[in-house]
């Protein structure tokens, strides 16, 4: 099993086929996939967690173990919406107040921001940004 990336977006592609390395993206079209490493394991999700981690493979670079995130283009443009609401929050309630929200609150907030934004419903918030959050927050305190 081999994975892939595009050059261009930067989303994974996994395939046995080891000469995929000038095919098209199925995301953006872009004929730019580049190798990055093969797995020793068929499943394509075990070098994430830390399972039968191969070395990356890059051309005219040193080897090094994969990363196990990728900032792409849509992370970036998230951030600065979830960045006013963290700013927004601190404001109001104090900057380390997240900290004494349970997880638990954060995922049911989370959950009544993305109803509102499914449905329709205009509270004057950016619910997206504020479901990320809130998300965000519980994936935080799910860490401590």
């Amino acid at each position: 099993m081999y994975k892939y990336l595009c050059s261009a977006c930067g989303s994974p592609t996994y395939s046995e086929d080891p000469d995929l390395e000038n095919d098209v993206c199925r995301f953006c079209g872009s004929p730019m996939l580049h190798k990055v490493y093969e797995l020793k394991s068929n499943f394509p999700n075990a070098d994430f967690w830390g399972e039968e981690r191969e070395t990356t493979i890059k051309p005219n670079a040193g080897k090094q173990s994969p990363i196990h995130f990728s900032a792409r283009d849509y992370i970036a443009r998230a951030l600065p919406r979830m960045g006013t609401v963290e700013y927004d929050g601190a404001m109001k309630y104090g900057r380390d107040n997240w900290q004494l929200i349970s997880r638990e609150d954060n995922i049911e907030h989370a959950m009544l921001h993305l109803a509102n934004a499914l449905t329709g419903v205009d509270t004057g918030e950016d619910e997206l940004a504020h479901a990320a959050c809130r998300i965000a927050m519980a994936i935080a305190r799910e860490e401590e």
